[in-house]
């Protein structure tokens, strides 16, 4: 299984750390499973992310849904200016 926790560096909530099922990235789980999430930690402990709460039950029936802690968190936003700020740079670096 390839998983951690921590809190978040914005907000303090406690985070889950799961690999991606398709990028092998990691992605920031909220902790605890919610009601309508679209996440699911696979039995091989990666994380697989589903386009709605139905499709995750249909392809793991029993197992909990979790969200994206991007979905949660009130410092989201913040976290996406910098992230296209920095993408932004890298662009303008690579123009000369």
């Amino acid at each position: 299984m390839s998983m951690y926790e921590r809190n978040c560096k914005s907000c303090g909530k406690p985070l889950k750390f799961v690999e991606s099922a398709t990028s092998g990235k990691w992605m920031a789980l909220d902790r605890d499973p919610v009601e309508g999430g679209n996440v699911v930690i696979t039995p091989m402990g990666v994380a697989q992310v589903f386009p709605n709460w139905q499709a995750a039950i249909d392809a793991y029936c029993c197992l909990p849904l979790y969200q994206d802690h991007h979905v949660s968190c009130p410092s989201a936003e913040e976290w996406r200016a910098r992230a296209r700020a920095k993408a932004q740079q890298s662009f303008d670096t690579s123009l000369g």
